[in-house]
């Protein structure tokens, strides 16, 4: 200090000394005291200033605190020795890079064993060392090693030899010094090492002394500074600490530290501690009081004792120091118990003293009384142990201690109990009261919970007074040292600004904030974090220091503007700037509120995040236009190349080599152009996020995208990127190719929204909807360069950095208002309400900055007459709006959430609420992802809202409001529609939510009723599209996976919740992120199933309404009168909403109007149409399927506008794959690239007659894989490899197994590719013509191809017709083609049904897709009303099931007149059509229904149509075979043969084909038809089996022809055969229908009333004809007719039993067969067994066994049995020698033979 004093002295001389004066003393070496003595000072104190403690480093800095003040004057009065940083002694200075030393190392070679050499090599001012290693340097590998670590804690290990990977020949490390260590261990040794260390840096600097002297002294009050803001060592510590500090942080967290002794000793009146939560009164006669009652003082103290100690009652055992210290704990727990505090005022109020103590100072005495015992044991135990006199540190001494201590703090507050008493001490108290004496203290302790924390701390020796008492003092040293250095810091910065223009940007204050912040990594969390305890005033202090020194530094930032300084200051601008954040950085606490609104930090962070906006200039490119066609060329060439896969092209493409970087960006370009149909993942280099598709992309790099907030942040990412690159941004897609337009765009002005690249407009290559006619124009290339010359990345890093400290700003504000319990003060509530509102204005306001041409993110940013400040605020609007309303979304509460009375809620603001729904209109130039952002934050704000203000935001001329609320309504429903016009099922969806969930809140659902009324009372005159809106309001839109949909999933086998972040169709896949775990997962579509956020808006007025709008709707289509699409689309979607709202009211609600006969028979006329679509379109892909084509131009004529988030249909089948970018670990380079299986049918540059030829590669590959196939075969080989991404090996090994015959390899390959969600048969079929042509040369026209759609058509209803059952039973049963096929135990139905599910799922998606593409904008209102039609149709279906499952017992009784059935057989058609729709749980409930309220007298017809359905599949099947001789041998009865196949009652017949099925390929024909003539819905196969293809017809007879064109003398081929089967096996067939019906009406007492015996034989019948399952459910139904035949119940028997004979035989068969080793026994004879045991049973019932067992049994069974009887009896006779008739009969019979013999 004397020196620092002396220095001081010196200075304010040197300041007396006239200016020449001191001019020529220093310029001549001096060797002054402050020359000489306090630089060598302040250098060693640099040095040891991290090992000095707080208090010391606090002292220095007070005592060189003159000086700087001194040297800062001498300063100003003398500019040339002390330079500012805008001299122009800077521009004379050398700064290129030298070197500035170096160090030759080197081992001995070999080196020695067990070495443990370390060096540093330290260079002050070297910024980089370099290390250079000799080639021959070799150490033992793992074991023996050098390793450096530089300045930075950046660490490198080297071992192996030198040139490899892990050791390079030369390193660099981050100065200013560097630490060498080798190690070895103790056996084998290598050559060693030898290095050379280079130190580079710039140059010294040529300073004048005092001006080093100045610089040095701030470097050291600087790291002073920072040093002693790092050490706090009182903070508790969130990482590993060691053993010796652990019983200190265990203080620190304990409950007893964070509520007794953080506030410090009690001074006075404790208003505020720290934590800003703490509050005590002011109890200054309570306290006196307590400790008149610790000394006993006669009167009121002790009268108090008493009453307490008579309602005790205990023992007052221990002697007098026991005592005393009771009634110290006694008073303790009183003074820290707020209630008992204010009881025991009020006890001391009565002058009385008679006062009667409350019940809580008498369980005080009783918790205090707890701890006499405890005291005394301790007490006679040390006595024991020592037997010495009395001990100093007696326990009840020790703790009378503790408790008067207790008392020098303020009393604890209910709010400090509160916020505080959750830790796991409390948990672990409650596991200590295993005792009985302790269950009182704890039924205290909960309703008191602050006497367990003075128990505790009175009871636990780890906790001292002592311990206490110096860790308060030690927070107090802290406490004023921090407050000091903030003193200092504020104080330091004033005095520059004071002496010179711009001080706080000038050298000196650039080295103390470099050197401050040097330790920021120790600073605390919060400027106040470990201080508690330091006391109140030490508190403000510090607080106070910290918000002046705040103040200081952002004052300069608040009143200048970058733009306005001279350049040379821009450096220690940023800097400065930087420093600022850096301490801004901290978490901010609810009382620090007051200060942030003072200092306008949320206006400080955006004025910030704007002016650091990097600024570039918009340059027209007029590129040449051939150059840009040999690229186009070269690009469509490359995608048809990636038809054989993309990983494989990107392998042979890719470069690696740096000498060929143009090459390499090209291939990187191409990527960049054609990733959306490559499905390459792009993902931003600066800061990781996948980008969605816009972005923009480096022309100099050869791959560098980034997303619009690095772009305008001037992120610069590792590698060669430069400031001076041109940027292109990616926005304008090719309407044809589809691939991103780099170069010179064409734009039509006529169509809307459309473009092209110059290649495609050149080669004519145009979409449907544009032709050569239209009007264009040409826009040149638009590049972005940067237009500021500086190259700052701290620019970059401000950018971003101020924008997080804005948002945790805001964020933070809403956590303070709405989680009221942990900031209870409502002061605090409402600065942050006032807080939330600023940040809300701020950046809302840049949103409105966002100019309405501002589409592709560039256009004019910079434009001339306009402010820097102006343009720079407009390119922050334009490429930050989508994270701004990120924001804004994170910043509302959720809807648990509250806020105090009196407090507004911020969004709640018309000028809020109106820009919201600008934004979401499409109003205004904001971008399509923050349109979708302000659509969804529309909805949970306007709940939140009043319709009043609601109305004042909705901008119209003509709409006037009688009701609050009603205009916005009206407002939205007319968005919605208009979304459902012109923008696409996407965006009318997200109206619709809204709308749904302002129907739950109170204060919107009566105006949305009466809008919703009036839009359904006149849809059925005049249907428009608000009225259909309104409906799907009300029935919900199609589950559709968009982005941001909310989905439960399946993955791994859990049922998880997630978000959708993209969803690829063309792979049925979905890319979801979990919300819980955030972890992203591509997940299978069938395994995923959307969420409905809200319920439908319903309400059962509307009911009669939508019933009469089906029955009137209905009604003209029986007439066959013209309905417009959008009446039919009325009718579904009235269906849709009844549907809906039946299954959530179920049966408790009746409505006489669902149940007439005219509604009923509406249903059943629609149900029984059929869609004319595939079974397996589901309802709600067709829903979509007729948004998007009504949206896509069926509405519309001519040109029609479309919203710039709905996308084009795409014009050719995109590849999918997915591609990671480049990564690079290292000097390794590493392409991570995964490709999944798809196909392409097209490339962009292909025309109609184009054909994808592969390449030489792929062909050589496969002639490489299959030399032994000929050219049609590795033709096939091809296809499936290139376009079905079947990989080579897969076919050469499907190749050998089926023996190298082509046709059974095709088979296989379609039956394994069939069972994909990727690939259809049509499509492979499809496919398979590109190379099919090579295979059948003479082909000229292809195969009739069945698709699915033809063969799984939904045609309606079926009425089958009344056929005579069979009445002669086969006299052998069908055998079971295995007794083990039939499963013994079944699939649960409900698993069953959720894979049918699944797979429905996969295929109508399929099927979804092709018609999109097939029709996509040239589909007809036809087409529509067919689609509408079909859902209709589907709808009627689900309507008409829920009403027949919830039939209620007062409504009619289910009869044919009531469902419009010509006759009551048709009933059952009516349940087999509902059966083809619904789950089997559901349809039983139907059949239960139906059969339990339908007319008595109709449930004979019905199990009779019931038994035909079963015996329907039991119709014979038909085989039919060429013979195969007379084929090969061409004879004239196989030629032009033609016969007509007809089974009776069939509703389909199934034709399928024998798999050696082979013809001349079209030379012989075989063709069938539904007509004599063969011509409808003719079938013709020829060729190999390949071609032959199962099919099925409609109906029940057909005719089939085989003709040969040539006739030659023999053939070679196999010829045909096939069978023709009743019913169909590719949908769920009638016999399912039959069997429920029959299974529940026999399980009646109605039973009986049946044609018992009619049943008994069709059964049989099905029973002996059938296998597998269909036998086993016609026993089951067999035994429940037994279960009717019993006496009591009928005369006679009404069943013939002799008709199971051929049963009998089988199951005779079964148990012959079986072994009798097996522990199963097959289903079938289990239920044969049960069967002929009730059968024997029965037949012993009613005496008929004999009759039964002969009718059972064979004749020629019971003939060989009298046989061998005799034959028995004759050999039994003959030995004895005694005749009977048994010999007699021998005898004849021999005698006959041998006359026989005779004759012969």
């Amino acid at each position: 200090m004397s020196v620092a004093k002396k220095g001081t002295n010196a200075c304010k001389l040197l300041l007396k000394q006239s200016k020449e004066k001191l001019m020529e003393f220093f310029k001549i070496p001096n060797s002054s005291f402050l020359g000489n003595i306090i630089r060598q000072l302040i250098m060693m104190l640099t040095y040891i200033c991290d090992y000095c403690g707080s208090t010391a480093r606090v002292v220095l800095i007070h005592s060189f605190q003159h000086l700087v003040l001194d040297l800062n004057d001498l300063a100003k009065m003398l500019p040339e020795i002390f330079p500012n940083i805008t001299s122009d002694h800077w521009s004379t200075v050398q700064t290129d890079d030298i070197v500035l030393r170096t160090w030759e190392v080197e081992s001995s070679h070999s080196y020695h064993n067990n070495e443990h050499e370390t060096q540093v090599f330290s260079c002050p001012g070297a910024n980089r060392f370099i290390i250079d290693f000799d080639p021959r340097c070799e150490t033992e590998r793992r074991y023996d090693y050098l390793m450096f670590t530089d300045a930075t804690g950046y660490q490198m290990k080297f071992d192996q030899r030198v040139g490899s990977n892990k050791w390079p020949r030369q390193v660099q490390f981050t100065g200013p010094h560097v630490h060498f260590l080798f190690h070895s261990d103790n056996s084998n040794t290598e050559w060693g090492y030898k290095f050379k260390v280079t130190a580079r840096g710039s140059p010294d600097v040529p300073l004048s002394w005092p001006f080093d002297l100045q610089l040095s002294l701030t470097k050291l009050m600087g790291r002073l500074c920072g040093a002693t803001l790092a050490s706090n060592s009182q903070a508790v510590k969130t990482l590993a600490i060691g053993p010796e500090d652990t019983a200190e942080q265990d203080v620190l967290r304990s409950e007893l530290w964070t509520t007794l002794f953080r506030g410090g000793y009690m001074i006075g009146k404790l208003q505020h501690s720290l934590s800003g939560k703490f509050q005590a009164e002011s109890s200054g006669s309570v306290l006196e009081f307590l400790l008149e009652v610790i000394d006993r003082k006669e009167g009121a103290p002790l009268r108090l004792i008493e009453k307490c100690r008579d309602h005790n009652k205990g023992l007052q055992v221990g002697g007098e120091t026991i005592e005393n210290a009771v009634i110290a704990v006694f008073t303790s727990l009183i003074w820290h118990t707020q209630q008992l505090r204010e009881d025991l005022q009020k006890y001391i109020a009565v002058s009385i003293g008679d006062h009667c103590v409350s019940d809580g100072i008498l369980h005080a005495y009783s918790t205090a009384e707890s701890i006499r015992m405890q005291l005394l044991q301790l007490k006679q135990k040390i006595a024991a142990a020592e037997k010495e006199e009395e001990n100093d540190e007696e326990p009840a001494l020790v703790c009378k201690d503790k408790a008067m201590y207790l008392l020098k703090f303020a009393g604890l507050t209910k709010i400090q109990l509160k916020n505080e008493m959750r830790s796991k001490a409390a948990k672990q108290w409650k596991k200590l009261s295993n005792k009985k004496n302790e269950k009182i203290k704890l039924d205290v302790t909960d309703k008191y919970p602050s006497f367990r924390l003075v128990l505790e701390f009175v009871q636990d020796p780890a906790w001292t007074t002592e311990r206490v008492n110096r860790m308060i003092q030690e927070r107090v040293n802290h406490a004023k040292a921090v407050s000091d250095v903030y003193s200092f810091t504020a104080e330091f910065l004033r005095i520059h600004c004071l002496s010179v223009s711009n001080g706080i940007f000038q050298i000196p204050a650039v080295l103390f904030f470099q050197e401050l912040l040097s330790y920021q990594d120790g600073f605390a969390k919060h400027y106040a974090d470990g201080l508690d305890g330091c006391g109140l005033q030490q508190e403000a202090k510090v607080r106070q220091a910290y918000y002046q020194l705040i103040r200081r530094l952002s004052e300069p930032f608040h009143n200048l503007h970058k733009h306005e300084l001279d350049k040379k200051i821009m450096p220690a601008y940023e800097f400065i700037q930087t420093c600022l954040l850096h301490l801004l950085d901290i978490e901010w606490q609810a009382y620090d509120l007051t200060f942030v609104t003072e200092t306008k930090l949320p206006s400080l962070y955006l004025d910030v995040a704007k002016e650091t906006v990097k600024m570039r200039d918009c340059m027209v490119d007029h590129q040449d236009e051939d150059n840009q066609l040999k690229e186009y060329e070269k690009f469509i060439k490359w995608f048809e190349d990636c038809s054989s896969g993309f990983e494989e092209w990107y392998e042979k493409n890719k470069v690696d080599d740096p000498k060929f970087k143009e090459e390499k960006r090209q291939v990187q370009m191409f990527v960049a152009r054609f990733c959306d149909l490559l499905e390459v993942e792009i993902s931003c280099d600066g800061c990781g996020v996948t980008l969605p598709g816009r972005r923009y992309r480096c022309l100099q790099c050869s791959d560098m995208d980034l997303c619009a907030t690095c772009f305008a942040g001037g992120v610069k990412p590792e590698g060669d990127h430069g400031d001076d690159h041109e940027f292109v941004h990616l926005v304008y897609k090719c309407n044809m190719c589809q691939a991103f337009i780099v170069g010179t765009r064409i734009h039509c002005n006529q169509c809307e929204d459309f473009d092209l690249c110059i290649g495609c407009h050149n080669k004519g290559s145009y979409p449907k909807e544009h032709n050569t006619d239209h009007d264009i124009t040409k826009f040149p290339m638009i590049k972005l360069k940067t237009s500021q010359s500086s190259d700052s990345m701290i620019q970059a890093y401000i950018h971003q950095h101020v924008w997080l400290l804005f948002t945790v700003q805001a964020l933070a504000t809403g956590d303070i208002i709405h989680n009221n319990n942990q900031y209870p003060d409502p002061d605090y509530i409402k600065l942050a309400a006032q807080l939330q509102s600023q940040c809300i204005d701020a950046v809302t306001h840049c949103l409105q900055q966002v100019p309405d041409d501002a589409e592709d993110g560039s256009k004019d940013i910079l434009q001339e007459g306009r402010s820097l400040e102006q343009r720079q605020e407009e390119a922050f609007a334009i490429h930050s709006q989508e994270r701004v309303m990120g924001l804004l979304g994170a910043m509302i509460p959720a809807d648990s959430k509250s806020t105090l009375p009196g407090v507004t809620f911020n969004f709640s603001t018309v000028e809020f609420i109106q820009l919201l729904f600008k934004i979401a209109k499409g109003e205004s130039g904001h971008e399509v992802n923050t349109q979708h952002l302000a659509m969804g934050l529309l909805g949970p704000l306007l709940k939140k809202s009043s319709p009043k203000v609601a109305d004042e935001a909705v901008i119209t001329k003509d709409w006037t409001s009688e009701v609050e609320g009603q205009k916005s309504i009206k407002y939205l429903f007319s968005f919605g529609a208009n979304c459902l016009e012109k923008w696409g099922l996407e965006w009318a969806c997200s109206v619709a939510r809204i709308l749904q969930s302002l129907y739950i809140s109170s204060e919107w659902k009566m105006v949305i009723h009466q809008h919703l009324t009036h839009c359904v009372l006149s849809m059925t005159d005049k249907p428009d599209l608000q009225s259909i809106f309104a409906l799907f309001v009300m029935a919900g839109f199609p589950e559709v996976l968009t982005i941001g949909t909310l989905v439960h999933f399946s993955h791994i086998g859990t049922e998880q919740t997630g978000v959708v972040l993209k969803h690829f169709p063309d792979k049925y896949q979905t890319l979801v992120i979990d919300i819980k775990t955030r972890k992203r997962h591509t997940i299978n579509d069938k395994f995923i199933d959307c969420l409905s956020m809200v319920t439908e808006v319903w309400d059962t007025d509307h009911f009669s309404v939508f019933i009469q709008t089906v029955k009137s709707i209905t009604a003209k289509i029986k007439t066959d009168e013209d309905i417009s699409v959008e009446a039919v689309w009325v009718l579904s979607l009235s269906l849709k909403v009844l549907s809906n709202n039946l299954k959530k009211l179920g049966e408790t609600y009746y409505a006489t109007e669902l149940f007439e006969a005219s509604f009923i028979q509406c249903l059943v006329y629609l149900s029984s149409k059929g869609t004319d679509f595939s079974q397996q379109w589901l309802i709600k892909d067709l829903e979509v399927l007729s948004l998007m084509l009504y949206t896509d131009g069926v509405n519309s004529s001519g040109k029609k506008g479309r919203h710039p988030s709905f996308p084009e249909p795409p014009s050719i089948v995109s590849l999918k794959t997915m591609k990671s970018k480049d990564k690079k670990s290292g000097d390794d380079k590493e392409s991570l690239l995964s490709t999944s299986s798809s196909s392409i049918s097209s490339s962009p540059s292909s025309s109609d007659d184009d054909e994808n030829v592969a390449d030489d590669t792929e062909n050589d590959d496969v002639n490489s894989i299959f030399p032994d196939a000929d050219d049609d075969t590795k033709g096939m080989f091809k296809f499936f490899h290139g376009d079905c991404k079947v990989p080579l090996d897969v076919l050469r090994a499907i190749y050998d197994m089926n023996d190298k015959n082509t046709s059974e390899c095709y088979k296989a390959l379609i039956e394994n590719l069939e069972s994909s969600a990727l690939q259809t048969k049509d499509e492979i079929m499809k496919m398979a013509l590109k190379w099919g042509g090579r295979l059948t040369a003479s082909t000229q026209e292809a195969p009739v191809i069945p698709t699915d759609s033809e063969k799984l058509i939904d045609t309606g209803i079926y009425y089958h017709q009344v056929i005579q059952s069979q009445n002669k039973i086969p006299e052998k049963a069908k055998e079971e083609a295995s007794s083990e096929d039939t499963k013994l135990m079944n699939t649960p139905d409900n698993d069953v049904e959720d894979d049918i599910q699944k797979q429905k799922r996969s295929r109508s998606a399929e099927f979804l897709k092709k018609e999109l593409e097939k029709q996509g904008k040239s589909s007809s209102r036809e087409y529509l009303y067919k689609v509408n039609m079909a859902m209709a149709v589907l709808y009627a279906r689900q309507v008409l099931r829920k009403l027949l499952a919830h039939w209620p017992e007062s409504a009619p009784a289910i009869t044919a007149e009531l469902l419009g059935c010509k006759q009551v057989h048709d009933i059952p058609c009516i349940l087999d059509l509902l059966n083809r729709s619904e789950t089997k749980d559901v349809f039983q409930t139907v059949v239960q229904k139906v059969i339990k309220y339908s007319d008595k007298e109709s449930l004979i017809p019905i199990a009779c149509t019931a038994a035909q359905f079963m015996e329907e599949i039991t119709m014979s099947s038909l085989i039919k075979q060429l013979n195969t001789d007379d084929y090969k041998q061409n004879k004239d009865c196989v030629k032009d043969l033609k016969e007509a196949i007809q089974i009776p009652g069939a509703s389909k017949l199934q034709i399928s084909f024998d798999s050696k099925c082979c013809l001349r390929q079209n030379e012989d024909t075989l063709t069938f038809s539904t007509s004599d003539d063969m011509q409808q819905n003719a079938k013709t196969f020829s060729g190999d089996s390949s071609n032959f293809i199962n099919f099925e017809f409609q109906g029940d007879k057909l005719w089939y022809k085989f003709s040969i064109k040539k006739s030659p003398s023999e053939t070679s081929n196999w010829g045909y055969k096939f069978s023709v089967t009743a019913g169909s096996i590719l949908t769920r067939d009638s016999f399912e229908t039959g069997y429920a019906i029959l299974n529940n009406v026999l399980s009646t007492k109605l039973a009986l009333a049946l044609p018992l015996c009619r049943l008994w034989h069709t059964l049989v019948y099905v029973a002996i004809k059938q296998t597998g399952e269909n036998r086993l459910k016609s026993i089951q139904l067999m035994l429940k007719i037994i279960h009717t035949q019993h006496r009591s119940s009928a005369e006679s028997l009404s069943i013939d039993l002799s008709l199971l004979k051929p049963l009998w035989n089988l199951y005779n068969g079964i148990t012959k067969d079986g072994s009798e080793t097996k522990t199963l026994v097959p289903p079938l004879a289990r239920a044969l067994t049960e069967l002929f045991l009730q059968v024997e049973n029965l037949a012993m019932e009613w005496d008929a066994v004999i009759e039964y067992l002969v009718a059972l049994q064979d004749m020629e069974d019971i003939k060989k049995i009298i046989k061998q009887g005799i034959l028995n009896v004759a050999a039994v006779s003959v030995s004895i020698g005694y005749t009977n008739i048994a010999t007699e009969i021998i005898s004849a019979v021999r005698k006959k033979k041998a006359t026989k013999t005779t004759k012969n």
